[in-house]
């Protein structure tokens, strides 16, 4: 299987060397292990975006979104679980003004899911492939600040 790798959403400049304080690399390419994306769990809110990943029933850890006032401030929260012989085929992303994702809908060979997050004018963009595989990006306690989707084709 050919993966490609999608583009990197999110236009805040991390500059090489410089102290974010808790931003967090995250990468799922070994918890995917050339498994299947079974469940979604998002937390969406005014200022701030969390995504947990299923493949083959094990959880990925909550990337952004971790601390209670983040959580509490979350106006939408969508678990979604996905059919045996459904895939993720394409998504919209959003970016904030500021910089990290603030929207992400997901589409699949089955449906075309809700938007969770807020759209802002001019930045959303669409990406697709096959089969979405897995995810990596960087976060910290509130936002998602850098997102790339892993597709094969």
């Amino acid at each position: 299987m050919v993966i490609r790798d999608g583009g990197l959403w999110g236009r805040r400049e991390l500059i090489p060397g410089t102290n974010y304080g808790s931003m967090t690399n995250f990468n799922d390419h070994d918890l995917w292990n050339n498994g299947l994306i079974t469940a979604m769990s998002l937390h969406c809110g005014p200022y701030s975006f969390g995504i947990r990943v299923q493949y083959d029933g094990k959880w990925s850890p909550q990337y952004g979104c971790l601390v209670q006032g983040c959580l509490d401030a979350s106006y939408a929260n969508a678990n979604i679980t996905f059919d045996h012989d459904e895939r993720i085929m394409s998504l919209n992303v959003g970016e904030s003004p500021y910089g990290h994702v603030a929207s992400l809908t997901f589409t699949t060979n089955k449906r075309k899911l809700q938007k969770c997050g807020i759209s802002y004018p001019n930045s959303t963009y669409t990406e697709s492939g096959r089969r979405l595989e897995y995810v990596s990006g960087i976060y910290d306690d509130w936002y998602l600040y850098q997102l790339q989707f892993h597709w094969s084709d």
